[in-house]
């Protein structure tokens, strides 16, 4: 009797702890303000997608879409206080009350292009704002989502900045909007996203300004069809997570929803900018709305610069808009020689990675199988191939700077002192440039009068890839090196400025 009373105490023991393992697995609740077909709502799924994928474990997503949680607003509230909203994607503007420069990021013509833009977000630029909201809010940004143009939307016509002037449009509630819009000659006022339809229909205002997907989304073609082309922003919309709910998960979840916000918002950004012109002519031969070409784009620009330049330094966002436009400058015919030189690298490295799939497939499948002959020159091929996707992967990550660095120095607390501490990095690999070059050309010719012992490959078109990164790393150096020149006189710009 005791025996069975025992092993009755130990079943029911089992049992017990096995319910709570049942009733952890972890749900976590997004929010979007647009419906399913909203570039917004599909990076959120992508972001699910992604951390099922990198967790590996069972995990339950929510998705609270067509704004049933409220607006973006809302969702950073909620992030900030740890209910509700775990996750969402939110415009910086409604993180101005924890980092008075979080709205500025968003603001018009701080980006000139797409390309701008990631080059800013590859290299971090954005930061500190990021590290500050996390200090602040306690709301994590693990990715930036965006990419949409913003143009104006409105009840009339708008050719020209005169036509423009005294335009009541509804804007962003930062102040940087409702400054540089004035600026601008129009009358901007502040009232809440929801509420733009019925501000345009009964007259309150006569406008408004959005991404392409917003106008389809909201159908704001109804009360604005004329949607005139000033192209003064591209957006950028962070994938916030909260840090309160992170803290609560799982070490391997937390770093799978990083990874997962970071791809996600990549991800995201592309789709939306590459949707935007079909979404706008796809409305326009839906006779939905006009497309008005806005002939002084560059007199808007200029009309709102200066508003820029002041309001950066009153919030202290000053060093990471010099960091953005000494990236912008000197977008040339030599920047462009640059893009489509690494964009050809970047074509040849994923050519050579193919290439590479077929020698070393050959091997596996002689070695497994009697299906075809065990080939010898394989193996060479497949080290050629390895020996030139180094190289090459190794030019492409001095352009986008995704090298690996070595903390050696202290931490620049200045913008003079980060672009002394770029140069010092930049001049080490410019020395192992100047080795490559020099001493792979003797390696080139030392391989002229040779050739492969089983492929017959003269071995000079193995050993050239030496030199070649060498010079390739020189041609993207003389670019960083002039990046890294703008930002040292930004900074002492600054400090003289301030003086």
């Amino acid at each position: 009797m005791k025996r069975i009373a025992f092993l009755a105490t130990i079943a029911a023991t089992l049992i017990g702890a096995s319910v709570p393992a049942i009733a952890q697995t972890i749900t976590l609740h997004g929010a979007s303000q647009f419906g399913d077909d909203h570039p917004f709502t599909q990076g959120l799924l992508k972001f699910q997608e992604l951390v099922k994928q990198y967790y590996g474990k069972p995990i339950n997503f929510v998705l609270h879409k067509s704004s049933e949680l409220g607006l973006e607003k809302d969702y950073f509230a909620y992030m900030n206080q740890g209910i509700s909203v775990d996750y969402a994607i939110v415009s910086p503007a409604h993180m101005a009350t924890f980092a008075k420069a979080a709205p500025f990021i968003d603001a018009p013509f701080v980006f000139r292009d797409h390309e701008q833009m990631n080059k800013v977000i590859a290299q971090d630029v954005l930061k500190p704002i990021a590290d500050e909201i996390a200090q602040k809010a306690d709301v994590l940004l693990i990715g930036y989502g965006g990419g949409g143009v913003r143009n104006i939307f409105a009840n009339k016509p708008v050719h020209n900045m005169a036509e423009l002037k005294g335009l009541k449009i509804r804007v962003q509630g930062a102040p940087i909007w409702t400054r540089t819009f004035s600026a601008a000659g129009m009358a901007p006022t502040v009232i809440a996203y929801n509420e733009i339809y019925n501000g345009i229909q009964t007259g309150v205002i006569q406008s408004g300004e959005n991404e392409a997907a917003g106008v389809e989304q909201m159908k704001f073609y109804e009360v604005g069809p004329n949607l005139v082309l000033t192209q003064h922003a591209i957006s950028i919309r962070p994938i916030c997570f909260s840090g309160k709910t992170l803290r609560r998960l799982p070490p391997d979840l937390q770093a799978a929803i990083r990874k997962a916000g970071t791809e996600a918002g990549n991800w995201e950004r592309q789709l939306e900018s590459s949707s935007d012109t079909t979404i706008l002519q796809a409305m326009e031969k839906a006779g939905k709305l006009k497309l008005v070409k806005f002939d002084e784009r560059e007199k808007l620009r200029a009309s709102m610069e200066p508003v820029l330049q002041t309001y950066a330094k009153e919030i202290g966002a000053d060093a990471i808009y010099a960091r953005i436009s000494a990236i912008k400058s000197a977008h040339g015919p030599v920047r462009k020689l640059l893009d489509w030189l690494y964009r050809g690298l970047q074509g040849l490295l994923t050519l050579l990675i193919a290439l590479l799939i077929v020698p070393v497939t050959l091997q596996i499948v002689a070695r497994f199988t009697d299906w075809i002959p065990n080939y010898i020159w394989t193996e060479e091929m497949a080290r050629f191939c390895l020996i030139w996707i180094i190289m090459i992967g190794a030019s492409v990550a001095v352009r986008d700077g995704t090298h690996f660095d070595v903390d050696v120095l202290p931490q620049p607390r200045t913008l003079a002192g980060e672009a002394i501490s770029r140069m010092v990095v930049h001049s080490a690999i410019l020395v192992v440039a100047l080795i490559f070059l020099a001493f792979g050309w003797r390696f080139t010719q030392f391989g002229y009068d040779q050739s492969s012992e089983l492929t017959g490959l003269n071995m000079s078109v193995i050993h050239v890839a030496w030199p070649f990164a060498g010079f390739t790393w020189l041609v993207f150096l003389a670019e960083k090196f002039y990046d890294d020149i703008q930002l040292l006189k930004a900074g002492q710009g600054r400090v003289h400025g301030a003086g």
